[in-house]
Parts: C-alpha cells; sequence; structure tokens
C-alpha cells in the first residue's frame, strides 16, 4: 500500500518504499527549488528545523549533531524511481534525512482544493490559508479575486492591495512561527522582514518565498531570471525596527484596484 511522508522518513536509509501518488509530484516539485535555491532551502531540512527549534527555545546544540543535520539537507539525499510501464513510484531516502515539506504544505492544500472544485465544475472560486491564497475566474466583478497583503513589522503605510485572477500569492514573515535559514550554513535569516511571492500555483508560490526569504535580496533576484512562469515577488528589507525598504520584480504586473 502507498506510504506517506512519515513512513519515508521512518524508512530512511533503508530500502525504498511506495509513496502516494498524490505526494511523488509534490516531492519532485520541492526538489527542483532545492536545486533552483542551490540548497538554502531543501525539503529534506526536517532535522534542520528540529536543531532551530532547540535554539529558538533556548536548548544548547551539539555541534556535531547540527551539522549532520545540515549535511542531512542536501537536494540529492533522495532517489525517486518511477516504473516506466506505470507500476508504483518508490522512493529511498538517505539516513540522516528527514523530509519536511512544511514550507509548501499550505500551498499544496490549496492546489489540492482548486483542483477538486474544478473537477467539480467550479469555475470561479477563492481559497486562502493563513500565509497563501488563490484565485481563480473573474471573482465577483470580472475583474479578479481581491486581496489586501497582511501588514508586517515596522511598516507605516499598508502594501497596495491587488486582483487575483488565475493566481496565488504566499508570503514568508518573520511573524511565522517556523525558523528560517540557509540549510547550507545554519544561519538563521536576517535583513529580510517579508516576501511575497505570486505565480499561477499556490504550492511554487510558497517554495519560491520560502527560498527567497533565505536569499540574499540581490541572490534572489538573480536566481529569479530562470523560473518559466517569472513570478512576481515583493520584499519588505529589513530587520523590523523600522520601516521596511521595498523592491520588486515584476509586482506591478499584478492587476492593481
Amino acid at each position: 500500500a502507498p506510504h506517506g511522508i512519515g513512513a519515508l522518513n521512518r524508512a530512511a536509509g533503508g530500502d525504498a518504499i511506495v509513496l502516494a501518488p498524490e505526494l511523488i509530484p509534490l516531492l519532485q516539485r520541492a526538489l527542483a527549488f532545492c536545486l533552483w535555491s542551490d540548497s538554502s532551502w531543501s525539503p529534506l531540512g526536517g532535522h534542520v528545523y528540529a536543531q532551530w527549534e532547540r535554539l529558538e527555545g533556548g536548548v544548547e546544540v551539539d555541534p556535531v549533531r547540527f551539522d549532520q543535520a545540515l549535511r542531512g539537507a542536501a537536494c540529492e539525499l533522495v532517489r525517486i524511481d518511477i516504473d516506466p510501464e506505470g507500476g508504483d513510484t518508490r522512493v529511498a531516502l538517505a539516513a540522516g534525512s528527514r523530509v519536511d515539506l512544511r514550507a509548501m504544505a499550505q500551498g499544496f492544500a490549496v492546489d489540492r482544493a482548486v483542483e477538486t472544485l474544478t473537477a467539480a465544475g467550479a469555475s470561479n472560486l477563492w481559497v486562502e490559508t493563513p500565509r497563501v491564497v488563490r484565485g481563480l475566474g473573474g471573482g465577483a466583478a470580472g475583474r479578479g479575486w481581491y486581496f489586501e497583503p497582511p501588514t508586517f513589522p515596522g511598516q507605516q503605510r499598508s502594501i497596495e492591495a491587488v486582483y487575483l485572477r488565475d493566481r496565488s500569492v504566499a508570503w514568508v514573515s518573520t511573524n511565522d512561527p517556523t525558523p528560517r535559514g540557509d540549510m547550507r550554513t545554519g544561519s538563521l535569516a536576517s535583513g529580510t522582514v517579508a516576501v511575497l511571492v505570486s505565480t499561477p500555483g499556490a504550492a511554487d508560490a510558497q517554495a519560491v518565498a520560502a527560498s527567497l526569504f533565505v536569499l540574499s535580496h540581490y541572490v534572489g533576484q538573480r536566481r529569479l531570471g530562470q523560473l518559466d512562469p517569472k513570478p512576481a515577488v515583493l520584499w519588505m528589507l529589513g530587520e523590523g525596527d523600522g520601516p521596511p525598504l521595498e523592491s520588486s520584480y515584476q509586482w506591478t504586473k499584478i492587476s492593481r484596484p
């Protein structure tokens, strides 16, 4: 029988297991963004998250275990074996790695909800979670779905509202409960208050936002040109102790009220 992510983590270092079919494209997409970000964000960083959570809780972290957790987050430490004849897809995870898809989970749930609703005949709909929204169709007035971004630390004015037509927006900020950092070095992210990303798919928007929050603004801007379709991005730069500096990439292409 197909298994979930928990079973895959328990099987780390052992034989490949059959993973639930709906999880395969999500894991593949997550690994693609891992490579795109040069492993600064990784879906295999479950042990790294655990170390960061210990640090934020004031618990001393063993440097050796932290280093092991970082090495276990490398993108190449999972193998996906797809049967060319249409049989079960098997996934093998290296010892020391732990799959953690929290950075895409809300987006995945939103996309699955949209798939279910459109399969039932819906064509004009809005789905949201605490940090991801997606609008399909023209909304109430035909222009798209009205979306007013949240307020982030240090802001003195609201971000201008937009209309979303067949687009999603995901955001990562210093308000989030999940610790964010570079999974290559272990350093927690700094210099960015929030990142908002808009793409057609919600899971993609979340993955890009998670990566850009960790990457430097300069590096992130350079990497965006490699994506197709190109996302729209709005950065809020700073440390949260004063008004953040706004910087954008194609954000003005999203419809305004």
